[in-house]
């Protein structure tokens, strides 16, 4: 019964893949590309755990560093929270010794975000001004 119903539903889904425009796709890049996660899906993977606890030790150990630099910017006092949506609010937009900088998006509530999306908006604008500074 599994085989069968396995067949009806493969049909009604090929034939909508086909209605789509998607089929060509589907046969040249999924459908070949199946094979390769085939083995791994049904045989698991090969994980070295002394590896990977040496892998995570290395990229914790990167995220502290990465975190412990960014308090030599003046802007930042040790006892700020980078972890703090309050705190980040006031270094990047509200605190008078802070960055200043525009908020380019508002949370629900009417205050300025710290959203990944926001920061990352931020990121591109400073960028911009970086090059278009020439340096």
């Amino acid at each position: 019964m599994d085989s069968h119903y396995t067949l009806k539903v493969f049909s009604v889904l090929y034939a909508m893949l086909d209605d789509m425009g998607v089929l060509p796709f589907y046969e040249n890049v999924l459908a070949p590309a199946n094979t390769v996660f085939m083995e791994p899906e049904y045989e698991g993977l090969i994980v070295s755990r002394g590896r990977l606890k040496e892998v995570a030790r290395s990229l914790n150990n990167s995220v502290i560093d990465i975190h412990d630099s960014m308090y030599d910017f003046p802007q930042l006092n040790v006892e700020e929270n980078l972890a703090s949506t309050k705190d980040l609010r006031q270094i990047f937009y509200t605190k008078e010794e802070g960055f200043a900088l525009y908020p380019p998006d508002k949370t629900d509530k009417g205050l300025p975000s710290v959203s990944k999306p926001t920061l990352d908006i931020l990121l591109n604008q400073i960028k911009k001004e970086i090059s278009s500074r020439g340096k």
